[in-house]
């Protein structure tokens, strides 16, 4: 719904800051890809970069036919990329 309205209406003063917390919001339900691709949109390249490299991790760790090794390593990555970026990813940092 939100992100209808924003784009419905691109030309709105401060749209960015909607779009912005809209990333914010889908990146909090794991909504990785849709949400770099809002973050590229009002030109938050590293936010956009940083949730590109957590869609990599967070399907890794969905791979079918991984052993338990292998999925244990990929949920440590995950978890570790997502301890050191806890206010990277799931912060509004623009409404400070």
């Amino acid at each position: 719904m939100l992100q209808s309205f924003a784009e419905q209406n691109p030309d709105l003063p401060d749209i960015r800051l909607v779009r912005y917390a809209l990333a914010v919001r889908l990146a909090r339900e794991e909504r990785y890809r849709e949400a770099a691709e809002l973050y590229r949109s009002v030109r938050a390249y590293l936010r956009a970069q940083r949730m590109q490299q957590l869609a990599l991790l967070s399907q890794a760790v969905d791979k079918p036919r991984l052993s338990t090794e292998q999925r244990l390593e990929a949920r440590y990555e995950l978890a570790a990329f997502i301890a050191a970026n806890p206010n990277k990813l799931y912060f509004n940092d623009t409404l400070r």
